[in-house]
C-alpha cells in the first residue's frame, strides 16, 4: 500500500537546500517512490499536510537514555540512582520504560536516530531490540555502558570503573557479548565531575589502556567513540585507535565526542 503525502513544504537536507513549497511525496514500503506533483491512486492513503513541513530524520549523536536532560537545581546522587536503577529486574523494567519515554522525546521531535554513548548495564541495548522488533521509538545505536578508570568522568554511573587494561579489555569483551554497536571510553575527566578549573580536560585513561580496548574492540568489528575535552585527550583516542571502523549497524562512527 501506497502512503502519499500532499501539499507538504519540503526541506530535503541537500548542500543547496531551498524551501520547495506545494510539494508531495509518495512513499511504499518504507522507501520514497516519488516526489514532486504526485498522481493519487486507487487504493493510496493519501495525507494533506497543508503546508506543514517535511524533512529528513535528525541524528542525535551523542544522548545518554537514563538522562531527559532536564535542568537540575542541585547535583545527582548519579552513582546511587545507577545502583539502584539496576538492583533488580522490576527496577530495570520501570528505568527501561523511561529511557523509552526519554528515546520517544527525540522521535516525536525529529530525531529518527539516536547513538546511546553510555548508558546503564544493558538497558540501551534492550531498548533498541525491543525497537527493532516493532517497538516505537528511534533508531538508536547502542553502547551500553562506557568504559573508564578510577574517578573518571561518570564512573560507577553510566560508566564502569576498570582498575587496569585487563579489566578494559573484559569489560570490552562483556559489551561485545550484548551486541553492542560501538564502545564508549571516558578518556579525560568531564564538566559534571570537575572540582576545579581545568579538570575536564585532563588525561585521565592512559594509551596503553585505550589501545588496548581499541584492539579488543576492532576484532569484533566494532568503533570507538571517546569523551574526550582537551586537544591532548582528542590526540589519545586518534593515536591509539579510536576511529572509524564499521560496526555491524553503523556505517560511520565519529572517533571522540565532547
Amino acid at each position: 500500500m501506497r502512503t502519499v503525502l500532499k501539499n507538504c513544504t519540503l526541506l530535503d537536507g541537500t548542500k543547496d537546500m531551498l524551501i520547495q513549497n506545494d510539494m508531495d511525496i509518495a512513499f511504499e514500503n518504507g522507501k520514497i517512490t516519488e516526489i514532486g506533483k504526485v498522481n493519487a491512486k486507487k487504493g493510496d492513503v493519501c495525507y494533506d499536510l497543508n503546508g506543514k513541513y517535511v524533512m529528513p530524520g535528525l541524528i542525535n549523536l551523542h544522548v545518554h537514555l537514563p538522562a531527559g536532560g532536564k535542568p537540575k537545581n542541585k547535583p545527582l546522587k548519579a552513582e546511587k540512582l545507577a545502583k539502584f536503577a539496576l538492583s533488580n529486574e522490576l527496577i530495570k523494567s520501570v528505568v527501561l520504560k523511561m529511557c523509552h519515554a526519554y528515546a520517544m522525546q527525540d522521535l516525536l521531535s525529529g530525531v529518527t536516530t539516536v547513538r546511546a554513548v553510555g548508558g546503564l548495564g544493558d538497558l540501551d541495548t534492550r531498548l533498541r531490540d525491543k525497537i527493532e522488533e516493532g517497538m516505537n521509538g528511534p533508531r538508536i545505536l547502542a553502547a551500553d555502558y562506557a568504559i573508564c578508570v578510577p574517578n573518571g568522568h561518570m564512573a560507577g554511573s553510566v560508566s564502569r570503573v576498570a582498575s587496569s587494561v585487563d579489566e578494559a579489555v573484559a569489560m570490552v569483551e562483556d559489551l561485545a557479548s550484548h551486541n553492542v554497536d560501538l564502545i564508549k571510553l571516558m578518556i579525560t575527566g568531564g564538566v559534571m565531575d570537575a572540582k576545579v578549573k581545568g579538570e575536564p580536560g585532563i588525561l585521565m585513561m592512559k594509551p596503553d589502556m585505550i589501545k588496548a580496548c581499541c584492539d579488543a574492540a576492532h576484532k569484533h568489528n566494532l568503533p570507538v567513540a571517546a569523551h574526550v575535552q582537551s586537544p591532548d585527550g582528542v590526540r589519545a583516542a586518534v593515536r591509539n585507535g579510536c576511529s572509524g571502523a564499521r560496526s555491524r549497524r553503523a556505517r560511520r562512527s565519529f572517533a571522540a565526542n565532547s
